[in-house]
């Protein structure tokens, strides 16, 4: 006879690890869904100057980022796999993007509690959100702050293309440093000419009161 009860034993706690990492893997991805959702509306808020509701929102994701950072050790595979970075990503930028909007001091990858990567991943992908803000301030004829946002789009840029790493420690990085050399040239022809454009009608205006 071929013992076969320690394979059927053997069988069944495997399946029952697999059945126990599937629920962690289906709470984890609810989390994070709910992250990437409210990291949108953070986004959303945060261009039409919505502070409270920012600021509630703010405190939502820290609950829920806290909320996925426990299975970190529990299920290191599952928490450094892409749904969870993908989730992680959007909070960080979301979360950047609250603090210059409003004029705060911009959290690093420690305050945020989420990996390095990650952290780097939110700051490349801000600089879109950033020229949206650019916008604003040039519609509103505010540019000492459209030239602050230049500034911090430059500064991010110089900074990361500096950043020499492995697609497998930062994936897509570089690709994504690659997308800001264009947006950043584009912000700053925004600028150029609108400013421009905006000085010369103040000029003209000048000239025709006297």
């Amino acid at each position: 006879m071929i013992p076969k009860e320690r394979l059927i034993e053997g069988i069944r706690k495997a399946y029952g690890a697999l059945e126990e990492k599937d629920k962690a893997r289906e709470e984890m991805l609810k989390v994070a869904r709910e992250i990437i959702r409210s990291a949108r509306r953070l986004v959303a808020c945060s261009h039409v100057g919505n502070r409270d509701e920012a600021s509630k929102l703010v405190k939502e994701l820290v609950g829920l980022v806290n909320g996925l950072n426990e299975y970190k050790l529990s299920h290191p595979d599952l928490y450094y796999s892409g749904f969870v970075q993908n989730a992680l990503v959007e909070y960080v930028e979301a979360r950047l993007l609250y603090s210059f909007a409003f004029g705060s001091e911009a959290p690093c990858f420690e305050e945020l509690q989420v990996d390095p990567a990650s952290y780097l991943l939110g700051v490349a992908d801000l600089t879109g959100e950033l020229r949206r803000l650019l916008s604003k301030y040039i519609k509103a004829d505010d540019y000492g702050s459209a030239e602050e946002i230049v500034a911090i789009m430059e500064y991010i840029f110089d900074e990361l293309r500096g950043i020499a790493l492995p697609d497998a420690l930062a994936p897509g990085l570089r690709r994504k440093v690659d997308v800001m050399r264009g947006v950043l040239e584009g912000a700053r022809r925004d600028l150029l000419f609108y400013k421009r454009s905006h000085e010369l009608l103040k000029a003209m205006s000048s000239e025709g009161e006297v």
